[in-house]
Formats: C-alpha cells, sequence, structure tokens
C-alpha cells in the first residue's frame, strides 16, 4: 500500500481459487471508531482511497464475490496516513 496525508493507495491478488468464478471485489475501510465503509466495488485489483484523515490508522478488507453470490474475505491489514 501507498500511505500519502489523506490517502491510501491498495492493491490486491485474486484468491487462486475459483479464479474465473469472480464477479467484482468489495473494498472496505474501518477507522478506530469501528466505523465500516464500502469504498470501492468492481473488478479491477487497485484503488486509491481519498479523503482520509491524516496520521489516522485505517483498517481495509477486501471481500471477493463470486457469480454464485458466495464471498471469500481477505485477511484485514492496517495502514497509517502521513501526517
Amino acid at each position: 500500500a501507498v500511505c500519502s496525508v489523506n490517502s491510501i493507495e491498495v492493491s490486491w491478488r485474486p484468491p487462486t481459487k475459483n479464479a474465473e468464478r469472480i464477479d467484482r471485489y468489495k473494498l472496505m475501510i474501518a477507522t478506530g471508531t469501528g466505523v465500516v465503509k464500502d469504498v470501492y466495488q468492481g473488478s479491477e485489483t487497485r484503488f486509491r482511497i481519498v479523503g482520509l484523515k491524516p496520521n489516522t490508522e485505517y483498517i481495509l478488507c477486501v471481500k471477493c464475490m463470486y457469480d454464485d453470490g458466495s464471498f471469500l474475505w481477505s485477511e484485514s491489514n492496517a495502514y497509517m496516513t502521513r501526517l
């Protein structure tokens, strides 16, 4: 991930299991106060989240959605925006 004062650019790899059945990805962001929201939904494997607060920790997680409605979560990772 690339972190700046008010943005985080993340990329991810598709899961190896059932990769041909992937419909889309959802990128979720959480703050330390527990606010969770979707910031991206689509087929790309890279996204830049903007409008973030400086010097703040954010937790990101990707949800891989399959064509049959099933899904797979990535591990959560914490990132810190710069001062």
